[in-house]
């Protein structure tokens, strides 16, 4: 039986927690121009095949030499966040975006201070063509809820994230480790894991279910990545994962499909009534 207190969110006109997973397609331009490629290649796609949009900024080569030394300027450093924002904004008006910074600790490709973190997440968080903020769980200690609240406090959903690329941990630990982020009033959790064997993703698929149809209060995307996990990311409407990752012009995870095939499968898969 479903939660009665479980609360969709709706960015634009898009709501996660309800129906068949949106698709979320990556931008991870390193910079301007190979930005504005991928945007290319992603607008000659049939936009039925996609719903959100994330912009890996961990990728994103200027916004990385704007924390790479002690002279930052703050001018430098919103005017390099708005001139990609903006970017996107030209291309896809209305699409929701998704902001990410991907620690190296957790896949990505920026290593930062956790201060950095905090300022860059708040910065994009101001402004109005972001829609979305991704978070990881790990990253701030003890310093999350205060980069929650200042989040939140700008108005954006929160989806709070953790990544294990070595292993599928336990059914207790990963059930436990989304209980553990829903209670900070997070909006929307995210779980992804590596699987070693194919029961590695059954298991990641059975607690999806379970935590979903027993303990959610809000939305949540779990995978298992790589080609054993691939059926994670069709099965969400079936598990409870809201969102699935798939690719335009280039993966940003292990297993991720074409959005166009993702797109047709989901619609194949749709549950009737």
């Amino acid at each position: 039986m479903i939660n009665t207190v479980y609360t969709p969110v709706t960015v634009r006109s898009v709501t996660l927690g309800l129906g068949r997973p949106k698709i979320c397609v990556p931008l991870t331009g390193t910079s301007p121009a190979s930005l504005e490629q991928q945007l290319k290649v992603l607008a000659q796609l049939d936009p039925r095949d996609f719903d959100l949009i994330e912009w890996r900024a961990d990728c994103y080569e200027p916004l990385k030499g704007c924390y790479a030394g002690s002279d930052r300027s703050d001018i430098v450093t919103s005017g390099v966040l708005m001139g990609a924002a903006d970017l996107i904004r030209r291309y896809f008006p209305q699409v929701p975006l998704l902001f990410t910074i991907r620690t190296s600790n957790e896949g990505g490709c920026f290593d930062v201070t956790t201060e950095d973190y905090a300022d860059l997440n708040t910065r994009a968080a101001s402004l109005g063509q972001i829609d979305l903020i991704d978070v990881e769980y790990f990253t701030m200690g003890s310093s999350l809820a205060s980069l929650l609240g200042s989040i939140h406090s700008l108005g954006k959903p929160v989806v709070l994230s953790s990544h294990d690329f070595e292993q599928t941990p336990s059914d207790d630990e990963m059930l436990s480790r989304l209980q553990a982020m829903q209670s900070t009033g997070a909006d929307i959790i995210k779980l992804a894991v590596m699987p070693r064997c194919s029961l590695d993703t059954m298991r990641l698929m059975n607690i999806t279910h379970k935590m979903r149809h027993e303990h959610a209060t809000c939305p949540l995307i779990t995978m298992s990545m790589g080609p054993i996990g691939a059926i994670s990311r069709l099965s969400g409407e079936l598990t409870g994962s809201c969102v699935t990752f798939a690719a335009a012009a280039q993966t940003s995870a292990p297993g991720q499909m074409p959005a166009g095939i993702v797109h047709e499968v989901l619609e194949l898969l749709k549950v009737q009534g």
